[in-house]
């Protein structure tokens, strides 16, 4: 083999270059394939607290629900629902971006919330835990100016949060 390839070093190195890029090429696929997990529960802590579920309906898009208490509008208790466009930037890394609603009662009146999302998400590799951190500002869609600081016109910037899920099933 050896003699071979010294003899005709082209046509056995185009062979290895496209062999090589072949197992590249493959290896980056799976690993891209792999990155997302096809659903997860867990517990999310913010001014939105509560306990959040998150399923993928394609390769970068998906769905979270979360139902908690929102801090912000005098302990309503809400339902959220976000479609959300991840994208890839390492294995188990990804940015996020979502937009959504909110609907609730705060004992006295009804909340609707229209929201937007944008967040890291990192699942570790060898261990079952998602991890994602994501700031999420909404505006109050019913009563724009029931809030404490009038200037901001129903816009509610401060929604930082921190979820922890358990991921359930590697999509393949």
């Amino acid at each position: 083999m050896i003699l071979k390839y010294l003899r005709e070093p082209r046509r056995y190195t185009r062979r290895l270059a496209l062999l090589t890029a072949l197992a590249t090429l493959l290896t980056l696929t799976q690993l891209s394939a792999q990155d997302n997990y096809d659903y997860a529960i867990g517990i999310r802590g913010g001014h939105l607290t509560g306990v959040s579920y998150k399923t993928f309906i394609g390769r970068y898009t998906g769905y979270e629900l979360i139902a908690g208490l929102n801090y912000q509008q005098n302990d309503a208790y809400t339902v959220t629902g976000l479609y959300q466009y991840h994208i890839w930037l390492r294995y188990g890394l990804n940015l996020l971006a979502g937009v959504g609603a909110t609907a609730g009662h705060n004992g006295d009146e009804f909340v609707l919330n229209g929201d937007l999302q944008f967040g890291i998400d990192y699942t570790f590799y060898n261990f079952p835990l998602n991890v994602q951190v994501d700031y999420k500002p909404f505006y109050s869609i019913l009563d724009p100016y029931d809030n404490l600081d009038e200037s901001t016109s129903g816009v509610f910037p401060y929604q930082l949060a921190l979820t922890f899920r358990y991921p359930v099933g590697r999509r393949r």
